[in-house]
């Protein structure tokens, strides 16, 4: 069903009111491609590849390895039942409103400056995504710091901010952020089952200051809106 929507973006590569509609990383992918001395085999490979995370990558190199128990198992082990609801996952796991602030910055004077409980303003520094191998920075997305963004603070002890990009949020977690085909990580599924369990497409806030909606918001609202239930058969919802 994706493959044949996005199916117009390919055959109008050139055209921007077009482009405009679809998803921000294959929109810059194409217009990319349409660059390259030989355009057409250009976007070609683009489409090819995107079928190939469709059919091969994202259920199985993706989702199947995140729903491994070395994976969102190691976020949910200390919650009671199979399924744990929204409840017990959030007794050890928290989202957390947050103003992150850059190196040059003194988190106590941003705090007296807003009064706000300076344990809710952080340097980015010393969040979780900012200590791996290949770290990405809010900045790399456009996030102008000081900044109030939503944290993930998970049971393990990791800190991740949640990055608004397009029309909804991405998790800064070096899962996700070092290969694009990987449309979720075990944050973003916990995050989906509370939202869920909300029967919301916000995050809610578990404690810290108050962050814009645009912080929160999880799932694209174009996409909650066309969105249909299906039943354990696989079959939509009546």
């Amino acid at each position: 069903m994706r493959i044949r929507e996005e199916e117009k973006f390919y055959e109008h590569a050139d055209d921007d009111t077009v482009l405009a509609d679809a998803p921000a990383y294959l929109a810059a992918r194409i217009r990319e491609a349409s660059e390259q001395s030989d355009p057409h085999e250009a976007v070609r490979k683009v489409r090819k590849d995107r079928e190939k995370w469709y059919q091969e990558l994202i259920p199985g190199a993706n989702l199947r390895q995140i729903l491994k128990e070395s994976s969102y198992g190691s976020l949910i082990e200390k919650c009671i039942g199979p399924t744990p609801d929204a409840n017990h996952l959030l007794e050890h796991n928290a989202f957390v409103g947050m103003v992150i602030v850059d190196d040059d910055t003194n988190p106590d004077a941003i705090a007296r400056e807003h009064d706000i409980d300076s344990v809710y303003v952080l340097q980015e520094s010393v969040l979780s995504h900012a200590n791996t191998d290949e770290p990405v920075a809010l900045a790399d997305y456009g996030i102008e710091l000081p900044a109030p963004v939503l944290v993930g603070e998970y049971d393990s002890g990791s800190q991740y901010p949640f990055i608004p990009w397009g029309d909804a949020l991405t998790c800064s977690c070096p899962y996700k952020q070092s290969a694009p085909f990987r449309v979720m990580c075990k944050h973003e599924l916990l995050a989906s089952i509370v939202c869920g369990d909300h029967d919301s497409i916000f995050i809610p806030l578990t404690r810290g200051i108050h962050v814009p909606h645009r912080a929160r918001r999880f799932a694209s609202p174009e996409i909650a809106v066309s969105h249909q239930p299906r039943t354990a058969g696989g079959h939509p919802s009546p």
